[in-house]
């Protein structure tokens, strides 16, 4: 039994205990004294709710982590690692989990959605957002999610950059919760968790994803091949310092790449699938090894100033 059936008759018993006792003269002292009532209001109508929302939020928060961990770890052990599937496997996969997708839906994010990742950056171009579906679609299944959810989640989780970089998470997450064509193929409140699940997504969030699908297309987002994550490091850098020399871009990259990927760095793998957690550590130790991370960044540095010509 729900245990408010049982606590609401008892509180509502002794509210009624109370009121019986109260005397004329317990009104008039309001008038003599008013200060408690305000406070009192706003402690019990404000403040406690409050309290009992933020105790609630941590709890879910770390019952969840352990519960994405745990599953995480089931998952890996009982999974192939998706680097050992051929492309023409993970394509043949997309296909046919696409094919169970609301078709209108997947025309509409193909038509409309996916074309704007164009315009970003070589990191989050439209190859980023396919993989992230892709790889979200596989954990979706993995964890009994809603694979539409999922595929939209994905879809819109880096739209905000056409915004702003530093929010672009929140952004998305807005624009997904305003995007009322949505409206046609998931209820107000599937849209919120989806929101949520973008906002979730970036690797510098403090706190764990409120939900499955937040850890879902975080760990998918990750895509931690080191190569890749070397060459986008100097992307970026090469971005900010158009103008930079080798040495200017490597210590960027060099600053970053320790700050987020090296041990005690700011990335979480929510649910630690192989795919990523093999990918780290094989990062981690070139980033140890100081002349192989520089000859990596050179690699990219030659091919780069080789366009510009």
């Amino acid at each position: 039994m729900n245990t408010i059936f049982i606590v609401l008759p008892i509180l509502t018993l002794l509210m009624f205990d109370l009121g019986l006792v109260l005397k004329p003269e317990d009104f008039r002292l309001i008038v003599s004294r008013p200060k408690p009532v305000p406070v009192g209001l706003f402690g019990q109508i404000v403040l406690m709710p409050l309290i009992a929302w933020r105790v609630n939020r941590n709890h879910a928060g770390g019952v969840q982590s352990a519960d994405f961990q745990q599953r995480g770890d089931s998952y890996t052990r009982h999974h192939l690692r998706a680097d050992d599937e051929p492309d023409s496997a993970r394509v043949r996969r997309y296909n046919q989990t696409a094919e169970v997708m609301n078709p209108d839906l997947q025309h509409y994010i193909e038509q409309t959605i996916l074309p704007q990742y164009d315009a970003f950056d070589g990191g989050h171009r439209r190859d980023h957002a396919l993989t992230v579906i892709r790889e979200s679609l596989k954990l979706a299944r993995q964890y009994d999610a809603d694979e539409q959810m999922a595929y939209a989640i994905a879809a819109y989780h880096d739209l905000g950059l056409r915004i702003d970089r530093e929010r672009h998470h929140i952004h998305s997450g807005e624009i997904l919760l305003a995007d009322s064509t949505l409206r046609q193929w998931f209820t107000p409140e599937q849209l919120l968790t989806m929101r949520d699940a973008v906002e979730d997504h970036r690797a510098s969030g403090k706190n764990p994803p409120r939900t499955i699908y937040g850890a879902i297309v975080a760990e998918a987002d990750r895509q931690i091949d080191p190569v890749t994550v070397v060459h986008r490091t100097m992307a970026y850098s090469a971005k900010l310092y158009p103008d930079g020399d080798f040495p200017t871009l490597y210590q960027r990259s060099l600053e970053h790449l320790h700050e987020k990927y090296a041990e005690g760095g700011y990335l979480h793998l929510w649910l630690n699938s192989e795919r990523n957690v093999r990918g780290l550590n094989e990062l981690r130790d070139i980033i140890r090894n100081e002349q192989r991370l520089r000859s990596m960044c050179q690699e990219w540095y030659d091919k780069y100033k080789e366009q510009q010509v």
